[in-house]
């Protein structure tokens, strides 16, 4: 709502930048967000970006409500909309989104990755988890309404804000022999705890339980098993393997594979793998002579720099790719067979997801009679971009279309 009445007009849009220097002088200018349905971090970044420029969207609003000038609907907007932010529920309510997303949006991102770490993805869901949980405490409320109380006395001085009051107390008819009354909350700050604050984290802990539930939680463990990281340490030394290893994936999975053979296989796999993956591509020399090659520590350093940018380059499909051309299918059947079933569940399917996100902001409200041909071409260009381009061919290829194109271009 914010965001639509400013941003819709360049007038408005000149104003809030204006009080952006005059408040915040040798600050870089701000711009409201945009809430997206599709990205969770926007609702982030909105939020933030209000209370960063408080008092700017506050003398922005005052301005435009009290300009003679303005049309009368935009002067009953901005009037509407300074009263809404000038009320302690208002903070109140964005101090206590302010701490959840300062713990969610990181695992968002997290979650996101294209090589997403599993287990550790596991494990930062449950500290998620107890930390939401501990919020429902009496004490952090406490320190809740004190930060809301720090804001306003800060802004005291220039604005006032409306108190949280107590609603109508509904009075309802005794039936007959009924002895019981409902017990009536008249402190607005109790209200407000039991309402909302309660409510709130009630909602965001089912939704994250269920989502991510402990049903799940021992099969996305024996998925990270498949990461190159744990088949590393696996290689090292083959006692770092879990003991119940598997055992989950074996529970849902065992019409295909057993927990027993997948272990076996397993600790054999990640003792070959690494050297059936490099011989996917020929080396630059066929027969080195090991004996006689001397790296220094500086070579040393750059290999192990590259090996670690493209270790987070690949993922479980790269392995998947890798036994499929290697022939290690007819190895290992079992192992084959679980990365098959992997590629197939939607534990870490991100990139769909920001393929669409990508779609919603080229093909948004604002560009809604844009052609099927434009929008496929920026999508290819969106989605592909390890697909590698010549600038030269593209010149050409654009200069071809006109006689004046080519002549400038070309």
């Amino acid at each position: 709502m914010l965001y639509d009445f400013i941003g819709s007009s360049k007038h408005r849009v000149n104003l809030y930048s204006s009080y952006q220097k005059k408040n915040y002088p040798g600050k870089p200018l701000r711009q409201l967000k945009r809430v997206e349905t599709t990205r969770w971090s926007s609702h982030a970044s909105a939020l933030q970006t209000t209370f960063d420029t408080f008092d700017a969207i506050i003398d922005t609003l005052h301005s435009l409500e009290s300009d003679d000038a303005s049309h009368r609907v935009c002067s009953v907007k901005a009037n509407g909309l300074m009263e809404y932010l000038l009320s302690e529920r208002f903070v109140l309510t964005g101090i206590l989104f302010i701490k959840i997303f300062d713990m969610t949006s990181p695992l968002s991102k997290f979650l996101q990755k294209k090589n997403i770490d599993l287990l550790a993805a596991v494990n930062y869901v449950q500290n998620i988890l107890t930390r939401i949980k501990n919020l429902r405490n009496d004490i952090k409320f406490i320190n809740l309404i004190d930060q809301k109380n720090k804001f306003i006395q800060s802004k005291q001085n220039d604005y006032s804000f409306t108190p949280i009051v107590s609603t109508r107390i509904k009075r309802i008819k005794k039936m007959v022999c009924e002895s019981a009354t409902d017990e009536n909350i008249t402190d607005p700050i109790d209200h407000f705890r039991i309402k909302t604050y309660i409510v709130i984290l009630d909602i965001l802990i089912t939704q994250i339980s269920e989502r991510f539930n402990e049903n799940l939680s021992p099969l996305y463990k024996d998925i990270s098993l498949f990461q190159r990281k744990r088949l590393r340490e696996v290689e090292k030394l083959s006692s770092n393997l879990p003991v119940d290893a598997f055992n989950a994936f074996g529970s849902i999975y065992g019409k295909f594979c057993l927990a027993d053979i997948l272990r076996k296989e397993y600790l054999q796999f990640c003792s070959v793998y690494f050297s059936f993956e490099n011989l996917i591509k020929l080396p630059q020399k066929l027969h080195e002579n090991d004996i006689l090659h001397y790296d220094t520590d500086e070579e040393e350093e750059e290999e192990e720099e590259i090996e670690a940018a493209e270790e987070d380059q690949k993922t479980i499909s790269t392995i998947y790719a890798v036994c499929h051309s290697t022939g290690l299918k007819d190895v290992f059947p079992n192992i084959y067979i679980a990365l098959t079933i992997i590629l197939t569940l939607p534990v870490s399917s991100a990139s769909p997801e920001r393929a669409f996100s990508k779609l919603k902001i080229i093909k948004n409200r604002l560009r809604s009679t844009m052609s099927e041909d434009r929008l496929e071409g920026l999508m290819l260009i969106t989605c592909e971009r390890d697909v590698p381009v010549n600038p030269d061919e593209v010149i050409k290829i654009f200069a071809s279309y006109s006689t004046i194109l080519n002549k400038q271009l070309l």
